[in-house]
């Protein structure tokens, strides 16, 4: 007995885009660039639960995601990390010679910390896009290599093909592409 669900006699079935779970997610595909607070709540908590956005490829470029990966890439750079060395090399002897910050430094490392917080959110969302589309690569690449391997093969037989119309020795032929992958792998 075959437990796959089948749709009614003349029900017409359209398996082209999943079904949205509210009309949040519409809206959202709609107008992307009208930023609500219901088309936010599509895009961070319905495509989440829904399979972690796999599934959703209208989410994968949503604007925040993107502000959050420009900002990532920013925050990444060696030009950030001078400035972050310049304004702590600055704030600290103003803060001693003019006394608004003394030497533990409350008020400077209250602001970096904050700082700190805000970005690690930043930072994870630019990193979750990172990986997403190292993955793509990875099954890009693989699909790749797969295609050479069937066209190697490919050859592989057409040579065999050629080698029997012309009645050489197929034999020969044969161990020659037996020995072919073992000189090829490393030693």
């Amino acid at each position: 007995m075959d437990a796959t669900p089948t749709a009614p006699a003349g029900a017409d079935v359209d398996d082209s885009e999943p079904a949205p779970i509210f009309d949040v997610e519409k809206e959202y595909r709609e107008q992307p660039s009208r930023l609500t607070f219901r088309a936010l709540a599509a895009a961070f908590i319905v495509a989440p639960v829904r399979g972690l956005c796999t599934n959703c490829a209208y989410f994968a470029g949503a604007p925040l995601e993107r502000c959050c990966k420009n900002a990532g890439e920013l925050i990444s750079s060696p030009l950030a990390l001078v400035f972050a060395i310049l304004f702590n090399a600055i704030w600290m002897p103003l803060g001693i010679i003019f006394k608004f910050d003394p030497y533990p430094f409350a008020l400077l490392l209250t602001f970096s910390n904050v700082v700190q917080l805000l970005l690690i959110f930043v930072l994870a969302v630019g990193q979750r896009q990172a990986v997403r589309s190292a993955e793509q690569r990875a099954e890009q690449d693989h699909q790749s290599i797969v295609d050479v391997l069937a066209c190697q093969k490919q050859q592989e037989r057409m040579l065999l093909r050629i080698t029997a119309a012309i009645e050489a020795n197929v034999e020969d032929v044969k161990q020659i592409l037996s020995r072919l992958p073992a000189q090829d792998a490393p030693a």
